[in-house]
């Protein structure tokens, strides 16, 4: 956007994003719905799914696993301006750039998932995908800030492993409430968004060391997220649906 504004005014945004817009309905039109059974009934009935979902255990512990790991993406997206601009002086601009190289990273993610699990199996790739994020955080708490090209690859590291934890995350939380996929992805994004929400004020809460904050952060998530999934990795309901979270079938 700060490109656009270059060569346009603020105007310039909203057209682009109108444009995208269009774009995005255009595609909705052409997309074919591949279910094959549908669940109908009121919206009420709907929303009482969720009650079934959520008193699903292995559902709600699962849960509770993946949805801490996406507390370092959102913390990390709510702090970087701040960092960057009033830790580190750079310009808009400047934060520009080296904000899209970390957005680049993570959209590398589901695709390096993909190339692991040909090889790895997934309770490891997992679980190092956990200790990565912890190691991330180990690092930038007393090193990031020093660079802030030192503190963007550690961070840019850290919130991939977030991204390659998604993939297997989603499938295994999937196969527990097979009934109600929709259902079940709700609270999987809600309680993501609400917790990574809490994260950026508690990081921000900090301002005169976001990149220690930030970093502490990391490893408590990682840690605790490595212990969780330690404590489930071998259960039967886990271990008997990682094939389908490698992306197989089941």
């Amino acid at each position: 956007m700060l490109f656009l504004l270059k060569i346009g005014s603020w105007r310039a945004v909203f057209v682009v994003l109108t444009l995208f817009g269009c774009l995005a309905a255009f595609l909705v039109t052409r997309y074919r719905e591949t279910l094959t059974e549908r669940r109908g009934g009121p919206l009420l009935a709907a929303w009482l799914r969720l009650d079934t979902v959520l008193r699903n255990p292995r559902f709600a512990f699962l849960q509770w696993v993946f949805a801490l790991a996406p507390i370092c993406l959102m913390s990390f997206i709510g702090s970087a301006a701040f960092i960057y601009i009033d830790g580190f002086g750079l310009t808009e601009q400047a934060f520009s750039l080296i904000f899209a190289l970390s957005a680049a990273c993570a959209m590398g993610g589901p695709m390096l998932y993909m190339r692991l699990s040909r090889g790895l199996p997934v309770q490891a790739i997992i679980l190092g995908g956990f200790l990565v994020i912890a190691t991330g955080g180990a690092l930038i708490a007393p090193f990031g800030s020093l660079s802030s090209w030192l503190f963007a690859g550690l961070a840019a590291v850290s919130t991939e492993a977030v991204i390659v934890l998604r993939v297997p995350g989603a499938n295994l939380l999937l196969e527990q409430q097979k009934s109600d996929t929709g259902s079940a992805t709700a609270p999987i994004h809600f309680a993501s968004l609400m917790l990574g929400a809490a994260a950026v004020q508690i990081v921000v809460a900090h301002t005169g060391d976001l990149t220690r904050t930030l970093g502490l952060l990391f490893v408590i998530v990682g840690v605790s997220c490595a212990i969780l999934w330690r404590l489930v990795q071998n259960r039967p309901f886990v271990a008997t649906n990682v094939t389908g979270a490698a992306g197989q079938p089941t």
